[in-house]
């Protein structure tokens, strides 16, 4: 097949694919703890607005909730692992974005552009792996990774175009986790560096349009949760709270990484314990760091290392889903060895320094965010989705492919290495069965 039709045929195999990879997540998901938490609070919110009273409140914003317990409630079968219909429904809401998103790219853009962008997020089973849990998590992958696409893959977007995705990537993901601030700097960055880039296409923008559209696309949807706030806190702070924070911290001392997992049908967390676990808690702060520098920096870099590599697919895992030797904990090496490699190779090249730019900041920021606190793999996401496209640029012009060639050894080592750190780290774990704390492997 050649002219117009082979690119339809292509993605549309590809959502094919994807679809049913979707199907088996939803079929086969459990959760429990916040999970729960969110389809309670935001049926709550359906039926007595956003002043229903819940525990994170001054912490966890109103969005997540609403948008859980909407999908939950439509007329969709139950996945009769997690006895919820929002499986099915967040998976079927992505699918039909994701292919909306395919095509707008593909009527402006090349087929092999839109691969290079399209195939590390829209069809990356990490990032795919997210949605049929209700946490914050899944919120970015159906609300966020679709205009972060449309925002990179997309040259030659209008000023007016590039502000508001920008914006609105920035608020959603403000409004769905309020620690996802320090996303503004390399989305700001990025327009910036777009509009010095662009010349005549940010010049002839006029100011009163890009006003509207930075209104647009971020008052609808702080306002609820300033206005939310202002009626329980009397401040206008989306997040006047940081309690949940300060534990965090805490728990980063006390742990390596961070984990939840069903035994049976227990659940249970799974606290990769650091020597440093008995601590008193008023010194588990991130003082901590400054006093034991050493150990400090190895702890910062295991947490790091949890946001960026999947040991299993999923958040909420299975007992026998855990193993030293992890097909998903190799993939998801093998990505970041190459993600490393292709942001350098992104330097380099200066094709597009704006992305460059934009995705370098989000893995050091996103590694940033994840160093201090007892990490989930699902916390790096947003590190990891970058790397992910950054894995995948260099494939588009021959240098960058020798170069991926080049290096293929040493991201092998690499992930032989992540086994080995992995398997170190299951020894660590304690778990807590029927009011017992014991050791997994004792």
């Amino acid at each position: 097949m050649s002219g117009p039709g082979r690119p339809l045929a292509v993605i549309l195999a590809l959502h094919a694919l994807q679809g049913a990879f979707l199907l088996w997540l939803a079929l086969d998901a459990v959760f429990c703890c916040d999970a729960l938490y969110y389809l309670h609070v935001g049926q709550g919110m359906l039926a007595e607005g956003l002043l229903y009273e819940h525990h994170f409140e001054g912490y966890r914003s109103y969005l997540v909730p609403i948008m859980v317990a909407s999908l939950d409630a439509l007329p969709l079968p139950a996945a009769s692992a997690s006895g919820s219909s929002y499986p099915l429904a967040a998976g079927l809401v992505f699918w039909l974005i994701s292919l909306g998103c395919s095509l707008l790219i593909l009527r402006q853009e090349s087929l092999g552009r839109y691969l290079v962008f399209a195939l590390p997020t829209l069809f990356n089973p990490f990032v795919l792996a997210h949605i049929p849990a209700p946490l914050q998590e899944s919120a970015f992958v159906l609300l966020c990774v679709p205009l972060l696409v449309l925002l990179v893959a997309v040259k030659r977007s209008s000023a007016n175009r590039t502000l508001g995705l920008a914006l609105l990537i920035f608020t959603l993901a403000y409004v769905i986790r309020g620690s996802f601030v320090w996303l503004l700097a390399p989305l700001a960055l990025f327009v910036l560096f777009e509009a010095i880039r662009s010349g005549t296409r940010w010049q002839q923008a006029r100011l009163a349009p890009l006003l509207l559209v930075g209104l647009l696309a971020t008052v609808p949807l702080l306002a609820p949760q300033s206005w939310t706030m202002y009626q329980k806190f009397s401040s206008i702070d989306p997040y006047p709270s940081t309690a949940v924070m300060d534990f965090q911290i805490e728990m980063g001392v006390a742990n390596l990484k961070y984990g939840t997992l069903a035994i049976g049908d227990q659940w249970t967390g799974m606290w990769y314990r650091s020597p440093f676990a008995e601590l008193p808690v008023e010194e588990r702060t991130l003082g901590f760091y400054f006093r034991h520098p050493g150990p400090g920096l190895l702890m910062m870099g295991s947490h790091v290392w949890s946001g960026l590599h999947y040991d299993v697919l999923t958040t909420y895992v299975r007992v026998e889903e855990l193993r030293i030797a992890s097909p998903w904990l190799v993939l998801s090496s093998l990505i970041v060895a190459f993600g490393i490699v292709g942001l350098i190779q992104g330097w380099r090249s200066r094709v597009e320094p704006e992305l460059d730019l934009l995705l370098t900041l989000m893995v050091l920021l996103s590694c940033a965010y994840t160093a201090f606190i007892a990490t989930e793999a699902r916390f790096g996401l947003i590190g990891f989705i970058a790397l992910s496209i950054a894995a995948a640029r260099p494939m588009a012009w021959p240098a960058g492919r020798r170069a991926m060639l080049d290096v293929a050894p040493l991201a092998l080592i690499y992930a032989l290495a992540c086994l080995l750190f992995n398997g170190l780290l299951l020894q660590t774990v304690w778990i807590a069965i029927n009011g017992e704390i014991m050791p997994l492997f004792g």
